[in-house]
């Protein structure tokens, strides 16, 4: 059995598509995957599993001699990294199960092949941080990736699942059409300086200034159409009850929102008696 963690973005979404930085921290829900021997035709035995998540699946295992099985504790579909830490389980997985080395390099190149059949276009952001397995600054370049991991200690996060699921393709897709614009060249500028400033504030573990930080990223990535009516209600809700910080994590168009605070067990009540699906998570190290 292999586990890869998921993720959430901090800062960065979308931008990091046009070669600014973000920051995403690894978290202590993710995917695990067992591979066993089988003589026949390999399948899956997850019911999370539809045909398009085979044939992505199938870039890794071969045709025939697998059985393949995924538990998650991440919610799919909802910008934390689902598609990515299965990715990374699977390939890491399939190497243990036929005695292959797989280096770090090697593992990425396998999990971008799923990622960008999943996503099309994807940054390598989640992917890199599901791998590595803690908090990351990534920034694409013209000459590829570059990424250094970040010492983020663990801390609590609030989870607020919007009830809805939004799609990374799609999403990056909309963004682009505006990608030639002054507004939009000044949002990603202004994203980039935001970037940096949060990873001041980490190296200071000022807590509370990256949730304003945060929600101020929350405020451009509005700018750029990505959120919608109930992430911002949620968003709104948790500073009217004292949040540090709240926006949404991931591509956008649905997913979760995260919130930073001291007092999250009191907020997550509060979500979870208006209907929402709420939980608290731990940014994730290899050591934990």
């Amino acid at each position: 059995m292999t586990f890869a963690p998921g993720k959430i973005i901090l800062t960065g979404e979308h931008s990091v598509v046009y070669g600014k930085p973000a920051i995403a921290l690894a978290i202590n829900r993710g995917i695990e995957t067992i591979a066993t021997r089988f003589e026949g035709p390999s399948y899956c035995t997850s019911p999370i599993v539809d045909e398009h998540l085979w044939k992505a699946i199938r870039t890794i295992v071969p045709e025939n001699g697998f059985t393949i099985s995924f538990t998650s504790s991440l919610p799919i579909g909802k910008g934390m990294g689902s598609s990515a830490a299965l990715s990374v389980s699977l390939c890491r997985e399939m190497a243990r199960i036929q005695s292959q080395s797989l280096s770090f390099e090697g593992l990425l190149d396998q999990a971008m092949t799923m990622e960008t059949f999943f996503h099309g276009r994807p940054s390598g952001l989640d992917h890199t941080v599901s791998a590595l397995g803690k908090a990351v600054l990534f920034q694409r370049t013209t000459t590829g990736t570059e990424w250094k991991p970040i010492d983020f200690p663990a801390i609590d996060i609030l989870i607020v699942d919007s009830g809805t699921t939004g799609s990374t393709s799609d999403m990056v897709a909309k963004v682009a059409l505006h990608a030639d614009t002054a507004k939009f060249q000044s949002i990603l500028v202004k994203m980039e300086t935001l970037s940096m400033k949060i990873r001041k504030a980490i190296a200071m573990k000022d807590f509370k200034r990256i949730g304003q930080l945060c929600t101020q990223n929350h405020q451009y990535l509005k700018q750029l159409g990505v959120s919608t009516t109930t992430i911002n209600d949620i968003v709104d809700s948790a500073l009217a009850l004292g949040a540090w910080g709240a926006k949404l994590s991931g591509s956008g168009g649905g997913g979760i929102v995260i919130i930073l605070g001291d007092n999250l067990s009191l907020l997550k009540e509060y979500f979870v008696e208006n209907g929402y699906d709420a939980f608290i998570t731990r940014s994730f190290s290899p050591t934990d």
